[in-house]
């Protein structure tokens, strides 16, 4: 028996509401394979690799021409010493007529997290270190790529942003300071490829148009200033109000 263009229209209804409901409505649980990840300050040791949370500040990266440096990129500036790294921290400061703005001063912090010093922002760190570039280069990152230093292994959707399916919220497209949207708040499952090893952990985030809300970054520190391996790596943006965000040193033991 033929379908009848009415029932055929129901059908392909009834599906597209199936469809809406499955990516709409939060998955009912982990996959079994991820209920182990913890948040990395949680984990004091995976593998060979020890995980030191030195601070849960969020790391202001350095214009590397402030120092002189060619390349205008994002960096962490390691001392001449090689025993401490420097970064900007943006304060509130106050005036003398009482207003308050935004003014960056320079952080000098050693690797047990131990603030040394702050300069202000008419003063720089001493010439002659180095600047750390990222190895992970995020922006048109691929988290699905199973063969990059850090993926995103599976993301379990929590809650969904109703505000998309407001329709008077179509003005945000037109402000030059509009942000990707944020689909679902959820949870990101990471894999963080390391030379001799993975480390586990999962970040309480929101995924987009671009990916995900968080952001990563991973320094190597030269062999020339440490024994063994040593990286720092930084999260920003995460949704666990601090629990995980901030500046790592994650060395081989």
């Amino acid at each position: 028996m033929r379908l009848k263009i009415t029932q055929i229209t129901l059908l392909l209804l009834f599906f597209a509401i199936l469809l809406g409901m499955w990516y709409i409505y939060p998955q009912s649980s982990n996959r079994t394979s991820y209920k182990s990840y913890r948040y990395l300050s949680q984990i004091r040791k995976s593998g060979p690799y020890i995980i030191k949370r030195l601070t849960n500040a969020e790391l202001d990266y350095v214009p590397c021409l402030l120092l002189g440096n060619k390349v205008d990129e994002d960096a962490v500036y390691l001392d001449p010493n090689g025993e401490n790294i420097w970064y900007l921290s943006i304060d509130n400061v106050k005036d003398r007529e009482s207003i308050f703005y935004k003014g960056p001063s320079w952080i000098q912090m050693d690797f047990e997290g131990r603030i040394l010093q702050s300069l202000p922002e008419n003063k720089q760190p001493p010439s002659g270190g180095i600047f750390l570039k990222d190895k992970l280069g995020i922006k048109g990152f691929d988290w699905n790529d199973s063969n990059g230093v850090l993926r995103v292994a599976y993301f379990k959707r929590n809650h969904f942003n109703w505000n998309l399916l407001n329709p008077f919220q179509i003005h945000d497209l037109l402000d030059a300071r509009h942000k990707p949207k944020c689909y679902w708040n959820g949870t990101a499952y990471l894999r963080m490829k390391m030379p001799q090893g993975e480390i586990d952990f999962k970040v309480e985030t929101s995924n987009t148009d671009d990916g995900y809300k968080f952001e990563a970054k991973l320094f190597e520190v030269p062999t020339t200033f440490s024994e063994n391996q040593t990286m720092i790596f930084t999260l920003t943006n995460t949704d666990t109000s601090g629990k995980d965000k901030g500046i790592y040193l994650i060395y081989k033991k």
